[in-house]
């Protein structure tokens, strides 16, 4: 005869350690996350002569609602500023990996150039969100609003509270639901999910390639900043009486003036 006790409650016999063994794996299963894998549409269209900028890319999201990886790959697509002119996007062959997130710590990693420099960065970062009554049906979830003003921008999300993970587009994280929507209300901003693998099975990276001596978000925007100065001020030197801007206004505004 063999007895198991199990917080305190004797079994008896071979075939209820076996189901009750049986029980503990299917609870385990039951509260494990599948990996999801998310395409965004991502549009910035800042032309503002005083530092703006205009990207437009696909953006992939893999998360398993512990961590995540952010990718982007260009798309073939054009896009008019008022001031900027037209601006063109080849067609890029494959996505690139851009932001590592910790969900649980929300600390993101990534690298970003200024200049001839490269950075490591850490970003550990923060959201004020304030729940509003809009609500959007995107790719058949519906999705109830947030907003924020953050680093800048004041910016609405909205999040599917049916898909359970606490992640996003960019740097985004931290709502009870995936967010598959950050627009501004100027239409600068847009990031938009376009399709959702909701059973992905591939890995999901954990490391960046040459990411050493990290600095923190506050220290890079400080340095991108001076190396901002300092090149325009360069450049106004050696072409007297033309004006110079080199952008800042990204889905984040990268000025020290934005820095939590």
């Amino acid at each position: 005869m063999i007895k198991l006790r199990i917080m305190g409650i004797a079994y008896k016999g071979t075939i209820k350690i076996i189901l009750v063994v049986f029980a503990l794996f299917s609870t385990f299963n039951a509260v494990s996350q599948n990996s999801i894998e998310v395409i965004y549409l991502d549009i910035l269209k800042d032309p503002s002569a005083d530092g703006g900028a205009t990207h437009a890319f696909n953006s992939k999201l893999l998360s398993n609602g512990k961590h995540s990886a952010f990718f982007h790959k260009s798309i073939d697509t054009m896009l008019l500023g008022t001031q900027s002119g037209v601006t063109e996007f080849p067609e890029g062959t494959k996505y690139h990996l851009r932001y590592l997130k910790d969900l649980d710590k929300n600390i993101i990693k990534y690298k970003k150039r200024s200049g001839k420099t490269i950075s490591s960065i850490i970003d550990t970062v923060s959201f004020d969100f304030q729940f509003g009554k809009n609500k959007k049906t995107i790719l058949g979830y519906e999705c109830k609003q947030a907003v924020i003003s953050w680093r800048g921008r004041y910016l609405e999300l909205y999040y599917a509270p049916e898909l359970n993970y606490s992640d996003g587009p960019f740097k985004f994280l931290g709502l009870p639901g995936l967010i598959l929507l950050v627009e501004d209300p100027q239409g600068m901003v847009s990031m938009r999910a376009k399709s959702i693998n909701k059973n992905y099975t591939g890995k999901i990276p954990t490391s960046l390639e040459k990411f050493q001596n990290p600095i923190s978000y506050s220290e890079f925007v400080r340095k991108y900043d001076k190396f901002r100065v300092d090149l325009v001020n360069k450049m106004g030197a050696e072409t007297p009486g033309t004006t110079f801007s080199l952008p800042y206004k990204e889905i984040e505004i990268i000025h020290p003036d934005h820095i939590e």
